[in-house]
């Protein structure tokens, strides 16, 4: 505390170098090397240190160094100090490594208190760093706690030494430890640890500018091996490529949008814009949505067909695309409102003649894609939702209710029942009401889509301003005409 005050309460000087046989000034040196041997105290010194019935113990060594890294910080700070700063930056590399979060952290502290108040030399820092990297030669002898040291140190230092040579080393045993996990037995101990150092590897790559030019590999490598271990819902490695992925957002978004057609990479860049964290990641979707559009709802196949932009093939990637925009609209409510082009491409993959035949046929398609007509639904009911004057949208989606499918319309029936009639303003009622009369005599529509407009749609309206009392209000549209007298005017038009 004295120390590091402004000016310092305390003058605390290296011992003055005298003749031979005199005494010095005082032992501040001597104090000094006694502290870095105290900052030494790693787990194998403190081992040895510790005996049967001592009143020292485990934590008491490990808060003794952390104390000890803090004052001799604040000791060599002063520039009187300079000569011995070399040993005090490697006491504080090597505290990185320890397996106690405290030590850690003065680490991380002291590392950066340095940074801030002195330029440390480079040759310093590579000096510094060079026990760290002993163990980097063989893929084997790396561990979770040296990974994290040097993301600790690529966050605080500008290290020259972890170059492009380091990258090329770290995605080398990124892909010798993906091959640990694929070879080890589910449950295995060994393949535990590789999951952890395999995700301590790719945390580093984001702190490194390099890392840009591996993009594909890494996302590669990572989809493959979940895709070998047969682990696509809760991977191991998400969080890490999520944070990697983040760090590049541009370019990543670019990449798998490119990558559509692949079901490894459609994984992953589904599961990327759905994590929470990634908001640069949907800021780059939010400022090109035509992505969406020109990589999956607008897809064609390869061989294309009379009817190719509907065909089984397109519509798998345009069903990619749904999924997409449920994704968007969870953290981006008016995405769908801001963006109606990608509206026009939904409406157009619902009134499909192969997508009305497919939801008629749902039990011939695999298990994950049977949700895949009811998330279609659920979009087209929230642009509703945004927008009830669009009436065209709504009646869109009257047939599959008059049909036998798997499909779960329970959504659109309590939005018909239960949410229209209540929330909807009386002007967009009356025009509601209104267009259902003109498609009741709408020759082109059956007797079961008719019926359901009548019971789903108007009596509830009807229904619900009959118990408020505003039923002659929603009833007249203008001054001299109602709904009941265009009905009525209606139908007698309509009569032969």
């Amino acid at each position: 505390f004295g120390l590091n005050l402004v000016p310092p309460l305390i003058e605390f000087l290296p011992s003055e170098k005298v003749a031979e046989g005199q005494q010095p000034t005082n032992n501040n040196t001597s104090y000094v090397k006694e502290l870095l041997e105290l900052c030494k105290l790693d787990e194998q010194r403190a081992r040895l240190a510790l005996r049967p019935g001592s009143h020292v113990t485990k934590a008491t060594l490990v808060s003794l160094r952390c104390r000890a890294l803090e004052l001799v910080s604040s000791i060599t700070l002063n520039d009187a100090w300079a000569e011995i700063r070399n040993p005090v930056v490697e006491q504080f590399v090597r505290a990185l490594v320890s397996p106690h979060a405290e030590v850690v952290q003065v680490g991380c502290i002291g590392l950066k208190t340095f940074c801030a108040k002195t330029k440390l030399p480079t040759s310093l820092l590579t000096s510094a760093i060079r026990p760290l990297l002993e163990d980097f030669q063989e893929y084997n002898r790396l561990s979770v706690p040296m990974l994290k040291s040097i993301s600790y140190l690529l966050d605080i230092l500008p290290i020259a030494a972890l170059n492009s040579k380091f990258t090329d080393k770290l995605l080398e045993f990124l892909e010798k430890w993906l091959r640990e996990v694929e070879d080890s037995r589910s449950g295995d101990g060994r393949s535990a640890e590789a999951i952890k150092i395999a995700c301590a590897i790719i945390d580093v790559f984001p702190k490194l500018d390099s890392a840009l030019s591996y993009l594909e590999r890494i996302v590669d490598l990572v989809s493959t091996t979940e895709e070998r271990i047969g682990r696509y819902i809760g991977s191991m490695f998400q969080d890490s490529l999520h944070v990697y992925l983040e760090s590049f957002a541009p370019n990543a978004v670019k990449y798998l949008f490119s990558r559509a057609t692949s079901p490894r990479h459609v994984r992953v860049l589904l599961g990327v814009v759905g994590a929470e964290a990634c908001k640069k990641i949907r800021s780059e979707i939010l400022k090109s949505p035509d992505l969406i559009i020109r990589n999956l709802l607008d897809a064609t196949d390869p061989k294309p067909t009379k009817s190719s932009l509907y065909s089984e093939g397109s519509q798998r990637l345009m069903f990619i695309g749904v999924k997409m925009v449920v994704a968007m609209k969870k953290f981006e409510p008016q995405f769908l409102i801001k963006n109606p082009v990608i509206v026009s491409k939904l409406v157009a993959l619902w009134s499909s003649p192969h997508f009305n035949k497919r939801i008629q046929t749902q039990n011939n398609l695999p298990l994950d894609r049977l949700r895949e007509p009811a998330q279609l639904l659920e979009l087209l009911i929230d642009y509703v939702r945004l927008k009830p004057d669009d009436f065209q949208t709504l009646r869109l989606m009257f047939p599959i209710m008059a049909m036998r499918t798997l499909v779960d319309t329970s959504a659109l029936e309590k939005f018909f029942l239960d949410e229209l009639p209540y929330s909807a303003p009386l002007k967009v009622k009356q025009n509601i009401l209104v267009k259902t009369i003109l498609m009741l005599h709408d020759n082109k529509e059956t007797e079961q889509v008719r019926s359901i407009a009548i019971n789903k749609l108007a009596i509830p309206i009807v229904m619900v301003s009959l118990l408020r009392g505003d039923l002659s209000d929603l009833f007249r549209i203008k001054d001299e005409t109602t709904i009941i007298s265009m009905w009525m005017k209606q139908a007698l038009v309509s009569q032969p």
